[in-house]
């Protein structure tokens, strides 16, 4: 067996390994044990997901200038806005092509999404 410290092939593994044991054991896992098991594990993944996004720089260059208001904004507001103008706009595919704002997205592709839909929101509300 090759050795790994990829955070996730691990929590894979810890995944697995606790499956067999439940699966080998004369006394199988309770159902209380299998859901700590996947608590762990959840909260793990989410930890993992923080420090990838905390890895990408705060300030990065964007093609196109992002508002100032958005650049102040903070995660949870951005993700707030992104519903709100998703729901007015009725941008239903852009909730699956950017996983619903969660995860992996760092706040940069969140706040240059939010420039492309508030302005895509103003010039919609102009033509009106």
């Amino acid at each position: 067996m090759n050795a790994t410290t990829d955070p996730n092939e691990i929590l894979d593994a810890l995944a697995h390994e606790v499956g067999l044991g439940a699966a080998d054991s004369d006394a199988p896992l309770t159902q209380r044990q299998i859901k700590d098991a996947d608590a762990v594990i959840a909260f793990a993944r989410r930890e993992l997901a923080k420090q990838a996004r905390a890895d990408v720089p705060m300030v990065v260059p964007v093609e196109r200038p992002v508002r100032p208001s958005i650049l102040a904004m903070s995660r949870d507001a951005i993700v707030a806005r992104l519903r709100e103008l998703q729901t007015a706009l009725g941008a239903t595919q852009l909730a699956v092509s950017h996983r619903h704002f969660t995860g992996a997205a760092s706040d940069h592709d969140l706040r240059s999404v939010l420039e492309d839909l508030e302005t895509l929101f103003q010039q919609r509300e102009a033509s009106r």
